[in-house]
């Protein structure tokens, strides 16, 4: 039986999100055993991020909605950030050194999944590694779901047929309603299959399920800071590992289980407007990290092939 952890990032104004994503979680831990999911969630109302003496709504609020939230799963860890500097990056990089289960989940809170995604994504781990499970083998294992259709081909590996066809210039990826969800999987249940990928491709938080000795060895650098390029560096570095033949990391997908980012309603964030003073969340905030970390990306590219090659 293997085990997961997924890592969750919650802005304070995300709460929302994180409300809709704690209850497709309840939905779909009826379906799996729930020994083998574990939860590792940071709420970030950080003064670093927060002008509080300016908002009108007060971070308690946040927290104790964030924990009454949190006490609805099963086998959760929380933290609450206060003053620091704080991003997905930090809590992936939590989970590639510190999570002792056998595989980490990435989740984002604008994505949305199916009630039935755990089950499947549990069963195809299971599947594909063998008993006992050895975190020393040489052989690595990721599996994803499926997305629509998305910006160039080179997505088209982890994208649905069915929306491929309807071409980049549909940009399906921003009309599509994403509480289609359900029903799209659904009318695929009986067909739901591993399709093994002829190179790697991740997005960071779309629950991909990625073997924890692989996260250990290939690292979050430190100096990507709070955001940017973690989910390129993993992906690149697979494909390097590949190629150089020092490893081998095999990405399989479940063919019809699809998981999409919340594009169409993305506008719509209750907790903005006049209620919070935010002074570094945003596109232009993560955007800047993404170039900061685009300086120093093949220098860490390097670091990490020379832990391999040791």
């Amino acid at each position: 039986m293997r085990t997961v952890e997924f890592y969750i990032h919650v802005f304070a104004h995300e709460m929302h999100d994180f409300q809709r994503t704690v209850e497709t979680l309840k939905r779909n831990l009826a379906f799996v055993s729930q020994d083998k999911v574990h939860f590792n969630i940071t709420c970030n109302v950080s003064e670093y991020h927060y002008d509080w003496s300016k908002s009108k709504i007060p971070p308690s609020f946040f927290v104790s909605q964030f924990e009454g939230l949190c006490s609805m799963l099963p086998n959760v860890s929380t933290h609450i950030e206060y003053f620091e500097e704080y991003g997905c990056n930090t809590v992936r990089r939590i989970g590639a050194r510190k999570c002792s289960k056998d595989f980490v989940g990435y989740l984002d809170l604008d994505l949305h999944f199916s009630n039935y995604t755990l089950f499947y994504m549990l069963e195809a781990i299971d599947k594909l590694t063998i008993e006992p499970f050895d975190w020393n083998r040489e052989d690595k294992v990721i599996v994803s779901g499926q997305i629509p259709r998305l910006w160039d081909d080179t997505w088209n590996v982890i994208s649905n047929d069915t929306f491929i066809q309807m071409g980049v210039e549909s940009k399906i990826w921003l009309t599509m309603d994403p509480y289609s969800l359900d029903s799209l999987v659904h009318s695929e249940i009986e067909t739901l299959g591993l399709k093994e990928l002829p190179y790697i491709k991740i997005g960071g938080g779309w629950m991909n399920l990625i073997e924890t000795s692989l996260l250990n060895m290939i690292d979050i650098p430190d100096s990507f800071g709070a955001y940017g390029r973690d989910d390129t560096f993993i992906g690149d570095s697979c494909n390097i590992l590949n190629e150089k033949q020092l490893t081998t990391i095999k990405q399989y997908v479940i063919d019809g289980l699809l998981v999409a980012e919340n594009r169409k309603y993305q506008d719509y964030e209750p907790y903005l407007n006049d209620n919070m003073v935010i002074l570094k969340t945003g596109d232009d905030y993560k955007k800047q990290k993404a170039r900061e970390a685009e300086h120093i990306y093949n220098l860490e590219i390097n670091k990490m092939l020379k832990r391999f090659e040791k």
